[in-house]
């Protein structure tokens, strides 16, 4: 009776690595979301079809890697005890989470992807990791410590942009960021948001979620189809750029209208394609799950 008493008292079952990495990817995704919701549109903004257009608009790489995130945690969870480095990175991410501000989900992003370091052996916990710190990147590369980067990249666009138009015969000149036209008085200016690095970061982004999704994840010898990437997003953007700067119309239809949808589907498009032909020109390696 005595020795059946003190074998029930003193088995109790250790903290699982499955348990805290699954409770931090969750606190994680609900400060990333949260902080979307709070950023979208007005502070008195509600309802489901608020949140459902902000999430929506706020990338279809964004979505995909989070949905990736929760289906790769639940069909393959790590295994084993949680080491005491996890629970207290498992901690500084909650704490983290609990501050409404940009930076401090970057933190946690980046904090999740270290709570699975230990079980850094396997395919599944290598290509959650690479899709939080992609997360990260991107928040951190469209931020506004980085906006004077972008600006300068604007000037860049806008010589860039009169370069295309008097190659088409289109007298236009640029002053900095705002391209002008000689004999009108239309022009525009190209802010941070509509540089060509801005969208970058979610270039990489894609080639992240594309590789991941084929089944492995991007290496040193994806390096020419990434720079592929980055090259074919810029030359779209200066595309962009020198149609909207025809003329009015033009420039409406780019930026509030139905160009806005053709834009769209055009960089998702090509952010897409050259991925998906780097993962057919290597196929995946065999490795664990």
């Amino acid at each position: 009776m005595d020795r059946a008493r003190t074998d029930g008292a003193a088995a109790p079952s250790s903290l699982g690595s499955a348990e805290v990495c699954g409770w931090t990817l969750l606190v994680v995704g609900l400060a990333y979301w949260g902080n979307v919701l709070r950023t979208a549109g007005p502070t008195d903004a509600t309802g489901l079809a608020f949140a459902v257009n902000a999430v929506v608009q706020h990338g279809a790489f964004c979505l995909a890697a989070w949905v990736m995130i929760v289906v790769m945690g639940l069909g393959a969870p790590p295994a084993g005890s949680a080491t005491r480095a996890q629970i207290g990175i498992a901690v500084a991410v909650c704490v983290l989470s609990a501050a409404p501000t940009r930076q401090a989900v970057m933190l946690a992003l980046i904090g999740g992807g270290l709570c699975l370091v230990r079980p850094s052996g396997t395919r599944t916990a290598r290509a959650i990791r690479a899709l939080l710190l992609g997360l990260a990147a991107e928040m951190a590369w469209t931020s506004t410590y980085l906006m004077p980067l972008h600006d300068a990249v604007a000037t860049l666009d806008a010589r860039a942009v009169q370069w295309l138009l008097r190659l088409c015969g289109i007298g236009v000149v640029a002053q900095g960021n705002i391209v002008a036209h000689v004999d009108t008085d239309f022009s525009i200016e190209i802010l941070s948001f509509c540089a060509s690095s801005y969208p970058l970061a979610s270039v990489g982004l894609a080639f992240v979620v594309t590789t991941a999704y084929q089944g492995r994840l991007p290496s040193w010898r994806d390096l020419p189809w990434a720079i592929g990437s980055a090259v074919a997003s810029i030359a779209l953007s200066e595309v962009r750029l020198a149609w909207m700067a025809v003329r009015e119309a033009d420039y409406r239809w780019l930026h509030d209208g139905g160009g806005v949808t053709v834009y769209g589907l055009a960089a998702v498009g090509l952010a897409t394609v050259l991925p998906l032909l780097a993962t057919l020109h290597r196929p995946a390696p065999v490795d664990r799950a």
